[in-house]
């Protein structure tokens, strides 16, 4: 339980245990609050901002073929280096349908054929035209480049984006141009980069049937498509054994410097052949490739891959994850779960952790066997057997992040899941940690990426967490902000409290707020009230608090006869000289 009675009070706290299984024996519900940095105290937590290009559509009003030169309306937010198509246009030497990069001057735009801004769009004849912003589907995948300090993101649709290009102004994840069209190549599968002894990095781009690479220390975005890893060459679909809709082709670059990607009931890899040599993927001298260099059960399909010590996980879709040594020609005995369909697994020290099956259930491994760790609570769902579908995961500073998304037992969706969800390692207290920038709990987050820091003063801002997203329509990318929640985001909710019976109902007077640390300017508490679970709130009007310099707010209220009672206290921060807005207890008199 989170309340106790003290001096005839009913007094709340507890919120560093996290979000409790159910709505009677704990913490009913805590969003976009921080409950780790110091336990006892549950304050507003930092924000989410979104680093992806906006969607605007602009129109050619005239251009100029002398100046290559296009001036342009609706165009606010438009900034050089982001990517436009064109669904109309009657300018000569430009096209539909193609991607082509901007720089912006006031509403004057020109085009560029290649990116970033490297072959200017020849204007051979005046005209008008609409266009669009490009912008990401469902982020997908995610990989880094340590060595270049650049991330990248693979979306659903196969398009890449990457800080690598980002924009000019606000430093949008820009679009790094890759072709989708074709046949195999779209569905983006996998991710990763890989970097040679010879400070060569490639970025690897694992669609339905095909394999494309960038050199990234190459100066241009000069793709390559349909590598043929047993000859070097491309332009087909090579690589893979089996490029049916639905095959994940997830990758990881290991800590033995290979490749390591899902394909069918296989895994395949490549890594550099010598350390003397540098990596060439179009000389197969100088790399070591494997298309079976696992084979599984042909009833398996394998899904997702981890680390743990020297043992590759790989999950399937079965309820089964099979322990591999990368020596052996097959696999250990397979480490048996509860449920099929094991979408994502993340290692942190010694343990992996399992996002598997539908029921919002994560097991953890040893590497021998499995055992449940947590499940994400149903009752707020406000219904009962929800369904459960994963999105991302990533860990920082051993919290354990990741995405979920929530259907009704007859797949109607649950709108109340969509956020950054965080479990303690050490206590394993649960939460949701951010409202994400479109600002509801629709949707969720789809895939996630650690901000690595660079050295001992780099100090990522926010959870340190790179979130890609979709709200239920649209996709997009957020990062951690150093600044918090202002709007009235972050809440507390406490079990519901069982203070009368059918015979022996009760009434109060006053319910306190208590905080750690005084208010100051601009921030405040709300309290609220109901009566039974998934029934409606009611605000308690406060006679006192909400001043600058305020420990401690009281509000009047009668709870005339009931049986049952829970408190939401909704905290404002400010983003001047913040106290974060320090709940420490709720009091009920």
């Amino acid at each position: 339980m989170a309340y106790r009675i003290e001096n005839k009070d009913i007094v709340i706290s507890g919120w560093e245990n996290g979000i409790s299984d159910d709505p009677y024996t704990g913490i009913s519900d805590l969003r976009a609050v921080n409950t780790i940095s110091v336990p006892g105290e549950a304050s507003v937590n930092f924000a989410t901002t979104k680093i992806s290009p906006p969607l605007i559509t602009g129109t050619a009003a005239s251009a100029n073929a002398g100046a290559d030169t296009i001036t342009c309306t609706g165009i606010t937010g438009l900034e050089s280096n982001m990517t436009i198509t064109f669904s109309a246009t009657t300018i000569g030497g430009v096209s539909i349908n193609t991607t082509y990069w901007v720089s912006v001057s006031g509403s004057t735009i020109q085009l560029y054929s290649a990116g970033p801004l490297t072959t200017l769009v020849n204007i051979t004849s005046d005209g008008t035209g609409t266009f669009t912003t490009i912008v990401p589907t469902t982020p997908k995948h995610w990989t880094y480049n340590m060595r270049t300090g650049n991330y990248f993101m693979l979306d659903d649709s196969g398009k890449c984006w990457s800080d690598f290009v980002s924009s000019a102004t606000s430093q949008y994840f820009g679009y790094m141009g890759n072709l989708v069209g074709g046949t195999g190549s779209t569905d983006g599968n996998g991710l990763i980069t890989f970097s040679d002894s010879k400070n060569n990095d490639y970025l690897f781009v694992f669609r339905r049937s095909r394999i494309d690479y960038l050199k990234l220390n190459s100066g241009t975005l000069a793709w390559v498509y349909g590598w043929d890893p047993s000859t070097g060459g491309s332009g087909a679909n090579y690589g893979f054994n089996s490029t049916s809709t639905g095959v994940n082709h997830t990758a990881i670059y290991a800590q033995d410097n290979t490749v390591y990607y899902c394909d069918g009931f296989y895994i395949g890899s490549f890594f550099q052949k010598a350390v003397g040599t540098a990596f060439d993927p179009t000389n197969t001298a100088t790399y070591t490739y494997n298309t079976t260099a696992l084979r599984l059960p042909s009833y398996e399909k394998a899904n997702c891959l981890a680390e743990l010590g020297t043992t590759l996980l790989v999950g399937g879709i079965r309820n089964a994850i099979y322990p591999w040594d990368r020596i052996s020609t097959s696999f250990s005995y397979p480490i048996l779960i509860a449920e099929s369909y094991i979408s994502r697994m993340e290692t942190i020290n010694t343990t992996t952790y399992i996002f598997a099956g539908n029921r919002g259930r994560i097991y953890s491994t040893n590497g021998y066997q499995a055992s449940l760790y947590k499940k994400v609570p149903d009752h707020l769902s406000d219904t009962v057997e929800p369904y459960f579908i994963w999105g991302g995961t990533c860990s920082v500073k051993n919290q354990l992040y990741f995405g979920v998304k929530a259907t009704t037992n007859d797949g109607v969706a649950i709108d109340n899941y969509g956020g950054l969800w965080a479990i303690d390692v050490d206590t394993k207290a649960l939460r949701c940690t951010a409202k994400l920038s479109y600002g509801t709990y629709a949707g969720y987050a789809s895939s996630l990426i650690q901000k690595y820091s660079t050295g001992p003063t780099d100090t990522p801002s926010g959870s340190g967490v790179y979130i890609g997203w979709n709200d239920g329509t649209n996709g997009g990318i957020d990062q951690g902000s150093s600044n918090p929640f202002t709007g009235g985001e972050a809440y507390v909710e406490s079990e519901m409290i069982p203070v009368g019976t059918y015979l022996t109902k009760r009434t109060f007077e006053q319910v306190e707020y208590k905080l750690s640390k005084p208010l100051v300017a601009g921030e405040s508490v709300a309290l609220y009230y109901k009566t039974s679970v998934g029934g409606s709130l009611t605000q308690i009007p406060l006679t006192q608090g909400n001043s600058t310099g305020d420990l401690s707010g009281l509000g009047n209220v009668n709870f005339q006869n009931v049986q049952w009672i829970a408190l939401r206290a909704v905290l404002t921060s400010t983003n001047t000289n913040p106290s974060y807005t320090r709940l420490k207890e709720l009091r009920i008199r």
